[in-house]
């Protein structure tokens, strides 16, 4: 699973002698909607991927999702050269969950053939 980090430091709250930190607006995930995707659309990286102990951040602008190492085949098979479908086939449920939610975070860009 991934979630968005929308920043902020819990030492922040421990120095001011609040009991949780200013900028948390909510739960990190939210629920999602239910999207449609074609099966037989391309997805294409849309992000900059950085190397971190936890695994790594996909970036894209002024923001970062977290994901686990074990999603690094997935994310480096996003080259528009394979379908929806086959990228199911290939990750199963998972994999395909993930691009769903690069896709909302407007990480992928999609062609067809």
């Amino acid at each position: 699973m991934v979630s968005r980090c929308r920043g902020g430091d819990r030492s922040l709250a421990l120095e001011m002698g609040l009991s949780r930190d200013p900028l948390m607006t909510g739960p990190i995930e939210l629920d999602v909607p239910d999207i449609c995707l074609d099966p037989n659309w391309k997805p294409r990286a849309d992000f900059r991927l950085r190397e971190k102990p936890f695994g790594y951040l996909v970036m894209r602008y002024n923001w970062s999702i977290p994901v686990e190492k074990a999603a690094k085949p997935v994310l480096d098979a996003l080259n528009g050269q394979h379908t929806l479908l086959e990228l199911q086939e290939q990750f199963g449920n998972q994999g395909l969950e993930l691009i769903a939610r690069l896709h909302q975070e407007h990480c992928l860009v999609f062609t067809e053939d």
